[in-house]
């Protein structure tokens, strides 16, 4: 019976092909053979600069600014979209704790732009802390050999995934890598939809 996720068929085995001169090749041989764990590589070391980096497109700051309204007003004035606790962060600035403080700090936290910055922020970090390991499913791709694994002095590691079903490596966790001609695209608005929707889980 073939496992499925997303409409992907997902193989038994998934291969990893590694270099013999990597830095990391000592350690990472290591953990796969005696801990049975995956070297995960940061997304910011990446040599495609463009890889989980969507084109941002400008929204309308009165789009920007109604939702933050709207948000707000649904979810209590004093909470920003990245989840913060606006009447903290008054406090933590040095505003004195008052009404009029209080207004000048969720007026500001209303502004498309600084919602644009916080998304920007958010990004970053989100980018700092992503982990991504990649594999082939297959053993035989010359490809592979040439480019990962040393032109063919390397190794390939074999995985079973077909039994995983939780933890860090568990089938729900692995995707089919797919190419497109064109750069992803998220407008502002929705990566600020998409920010508040993280803190409140609201559909």
């Amino acid at each position: 019976m073939e496992n499925k996720w997303n409409g992907v068929n997902l193989p038994e085995t998934l291969f990893r092909f590694r270099s013999d001169i990597s830095e990391y090749f000592s350690d990472e041989l290591a953990q796969a053979v005696s801990k049975h764990q995956i070297y995960l590589s940061s997304v910011n070391t990446q040599n495609d600069p463009f890889d989980a980096s969507p084109i941002f497109l400008e929204s309308p700051e009165a789009e920007i600014n109604r939702y933050i309204k709207d948000f707000q007003k649904k979810y209590g004035r004093d909470l920003s979209i990245s989840g913060s606790n606006l009447i903290d962060l008054a406090r933590n600035n040095g505003h004195p704790d008052n009404r009029k403080s209080r207004k000048q700090v969720r007026d500001l936290f209303q502004k498309s732009m600084l919602a644009k910055t916080v998304v920007s922020q958010t990004f970053n970090r989100v980018r700092e802390a992503a982990k991504i390991a990649c594999f082939a499913d297959t053993m035989d791709s010359i490809l592979m050999w040439s480019h990962y694994a040393n032109s063919h002095k390397g190794i390939c590691f074999e995985y079973d995934v077909g039994g995983v079903d939780d933890g860090m490596f568990s089938r729900s966790k692995l995707t089919k890598v797919t190419y497109s001609k064109a750069r992803p695209s998220l407008s502002k608005l929705e990566a600020i939809k998409y920010l508040g929707y993280t803190h409140t889980k609201d559909e």
